[in-house]
């Protein structure tokens, strides 16, 4: 049984004490949910703070008096993609990874999206030969889309022009910057899209690929 028990969503509890008694029961439980935990005192329970499969973020935490201070299992993972429709168990042709980062996100929030690939051995290039064995991996046409909810239902679509919700400013001049304000600090923005030539390249004993964009 837990005292405060956070399933699903986000909460943000800061300067707080949960106190339980004879080492029973779980102070703080976090499932399936995120949110920001300052400066928390958990005490007298069998466990302290309990994450289960979520994303709380904690800053100044006291645990006094408990069997298990801090239990986590799990965790909120992203999708793993696999060059092979073998080993991934998809159909050939085009595949959509959903993910859902409504517990990380408030107004006003940025999101940075990016991806990586590990090199695991091999070659993926269709027309092997010589010319082509640096190639471990080809994509195309990775595009970013959103759902939100404009207060009439909830509305996707993909982040592909400066109209579309998703879009970030490329930097000052950018039309749709409004206030001359420059693009997040380190990022590039603009539409968050790679198509063609994203080759992930196998020299040397390992190799990795990445890149990212920036969402609103």
């Amino acid at each position: 049984m837990a005292t405060v028990k956070i399933d699903g969503g986000s909460a943000d509890i800061a300067s707080s004490s949960i106190i339980n008694v004879a080492n029973t029961g779980t102070a703080l439980w976090v499932e399936q949910a995120g949110g920001s935990f300052t400066n928390l005192a958990v005490s007298n329970a069998a466990v302290g703070i309990q994450a289960y499969n979520g994303a709380p973020q904690i800053d100044g935490f006291t645990s006094t008096d408990n069997t298990v201070g801090v239990d986590v299992y799990g965790g909120m993972s992203l999708p793993t993609i696999y060059r092979s429709t073998s080993l991934s168990g998809q159909s050939t042709g085009w595949t959509t990874y959903a993910v859902d980062l409504s517990t990380f996100l408030g107004t006003g929030d940025y999101l940075q999206v990016g991806a990586n690939s590990i090199y695991g051995g091999g070659n993926a290039h269709p027309t092997y030969n010589y010319a082509t064995s640096k190639y471990y991996m080809i994509t195309d046409r990775w595009n970013i889309e959103v759902t939100y909810d404009d207060g009439s239902g909830e509305v996707s679509e993909n982040i592909t022009t400066p109209d579309k919700m998703g879009y970030y400013p490329w930097g000052a001049n950018d039309p749709k910057s409004g206030n001359g304000a420059d693009t997040y600090a380190g990022g590039e923005g603009g539409v968050a899209s790679w198509h063609c030539n994203q080759y992930g390249y196998s020299y040397g004993p390992s190799a990795t690929s990445s890149f990212d964009g920036y969402m609103y």
